[in-house]
């Protein structure tokens, strides 16, 4: 139901609303370099899962994936069910504990979800490094639905670079005490926020480190961790466009 991608242009911004197949229900489109779109609907959720099957068992070394998306719903060949949950409810659940995101470009995006799911107003914040290829650490608590506390790490930090594996091997230890000292920044642990760190990794290399780091940090020792991971970075400039500055180049060669 889209009417405005046809005027998308380089480096616009577009926003769409809708169900697939069906009509926009909300729809926005910025020129060139004029900022963010934004669109807000209203939708019925339309359940196709029966409400009486049983809820999948989530905290095993492999949990039920496998199925099929069916009117926005995830029908699980398991046959039971995910829960759905409310701003108040993930709040609930995530107090007090530490949330690790490392990953890409995607995991950026859930990075960004879960702190607009978690702190609403956030929509409307322009925070700095929080763009794709602006920083290589993010790190942000939330108390009551409201960010408290926000940093980052740039990119352009030298010893963090990632684009030259050898040469990121080189900097290594000092891009660990560089990231070391800015999660020492953050508020201490006081069991009541949640903490959400994320890390850009391209591939696995980044997550060993963040692994490390967070297990060695003392301020928040007492703090549950969660992992959510990507191994994977730069599908496009590593599989279709084929740029020089892949970290893998044995990526470049493959069809």
């Amino acid at each position: 139901g889209a009417t405005l991608i046809d005027g998308m242009s380089f480096r616009a911004a577009y926003a769409l609303v809708g169900v697939k197949g069906g009509t926009a229900l909300a729809e926005s489109l910025k020129p060139t370099l004029q900022g963010y779109a934004v669109a807000v609907a209203q939708m019925e959720v339309v359940i196709s899962i029966e409400a009486d099957k049983p809820v999948c068992e989530a905290r095993v070394a492999e949990p039920p994936v496998m199925g099929y998306v069916s009117n926005g719903n995830l029908n699980l060949d398991a046959g039971c069910r995910y829960r759905l949950w409310e701003r108040e409810n993930t709040a609930q659940c995530l107090q007090s504990s530490w949330i690790i995101i490392t990953g890409s470009s995607n995991t950026l995006l859930e990075f960004g979800n879960l702190i607009n799911h978690l702190a609403p107003d956030e929509y409307h914040v322009d925070r700095p490094g929080e763009m794709i290829g602006a920083s290589a650490v993010a790190d942000v608590i939330i108390e009551d639905g409201k960010v408290t506390y926000w940093d980052t790490v740039s990119n352009q930090l030298e010893v963090c670079r990632q684009v030259d594996k050898a040469i990121a091997v080189q900097n290594d230890a000092a891009c660990r005490e560089a990231i070391r000292e800015h999660l020492a920044k953050a508020p201490a642990y006081g069991g009541s926020g949640t903490r959400i760190t994320m890390f850009i990794s391209f591939f696995w290399d980044r997550t060993a480190l963040a692994l490390d780091i967070v297990g060695a940090d003392a301020q928040w020792a007492a703090a549950p961790v969660g992992l959510v991971t990507q191994v994977g970075a730069w599908y496009n400039v590593c599989s279709v466009t084929k740029e020089d500055y892949c970290p893998r180049k044995e990526l470049l060669i493959m069809d």
